[in-house]
């Protein structure tokens, strides 16, 4: 698939390029390190089969205060304000570090609940990924997530769904009230949620990630002084990452856009 960044960090000024049949995509970067998640989400996109280009439109909350480099944010990123009178074919809600934080010590949620209600008449399909999914299971009430003082940290195997891990909060299987559960186990909790009324999935993990992600988060929580334990089933016995999931998050991706029954094909 074609993929034009109209903003963001990673977009090229070159890119002037007019299609005549395009999906319109909205990503909230909710992640720290936004030039990344743009590419790994850009990877992502690109890897599918859609006979379609896609453009990205890449926004922030307008009431979150940016810790770093907010002048280079704030000019390269539009606001949920700033689009209001918009729609758009989908959204990706990416994870944000959060799920330690109660939502009335976040400085966005109650912009953030009001961006829930205004994407149901204004956007067609949704995809939440990890404090995502947790944060709009919350407000659709489609399922009950609970916070955890052990993190959830590694990649996990459900279902023939492998994805990298990286949260401190489950949905437990008997907490989901409206869709289907694809993935998940008593252990991890719900992995994979998919709502077909309403065109929405929700994903636990972190399928965007690279394969050093997971080592790079935990080299920086020991750096911290953080009691961690390695994550699970992500290092091989030579000590090198094991990243084997981007293929099947495409695969997934694709079926998002396409409207289709989630399978780990």
């Amino acid at each position: 698939m074609t993929v034009q960044l109209l903003n963001g960090f990673t977009a090229k000024e070159s890119d002037k390029t007019t299609y005549r049949q395009t999906k319109q995509l909205l990503v909230l970067n909710l992640m720290p390190n936004r030039a990344v998640t743009e590419q790994q989400f850009t990877s992502l996109l690109s890897g599918t089969d859609v006979d379609v280009a896609v453009t990205v439109t890449f926004a922030i909350p307008a009431s979150h205060r940016i810790r770093h480099h907010p002048v280079a944010v704030q000019q390269r990123y539009t606001t949920l304000a700033d689009i209001k009178n918009r729609y758009f074919d989908g959204v990706i809600v990416t994870g944000a570090p959060l799920d330690q934080t109660p939502e009335q010590a976040i400085d966005f949620w109650p912009e953030f609940q009001d961006f829930m209600r205004w994407q149901v008449d204004h956007i067609a399909r949704r995809l939440f990924i990890c404090w995502g999914a947790y944060a709009a299971g919350l407000v659709t009430k489609d399922f009950l997530p609970i916070k955890l003082n052990e993190k959830i940290f590694g990649v996990t195997e459900t279902q023939g769904f492998i994805m990298p891990q990286s949260r401190y909060f489950t949905i437990p299987l008997a907490n989901v009230d409206t869709g289907q559960v694809i993935a998940g186990d008593k252990k991890t909790g719900a992995t994979i949620i998919q709502n077909q009324q309403t065109r929405t999935v929700y994903v636990t993990g972190h399928y965007e990630y690279g394969p050093n992600n997971l080592a790079m988060e935990f080299r920086r929580d020991q750096r911290r002084g953080l009691l961690i334990a390695e994550p699970t089933g992500y290092f091989g016995d030579d000590g090198r990452p094991m990243a084997h999931w981007h293929e099947q998050g495409i695969h997934i991706v694709e079926q998002w856009l396409k409207d289709e029954e989630i399978t780990n094909g």
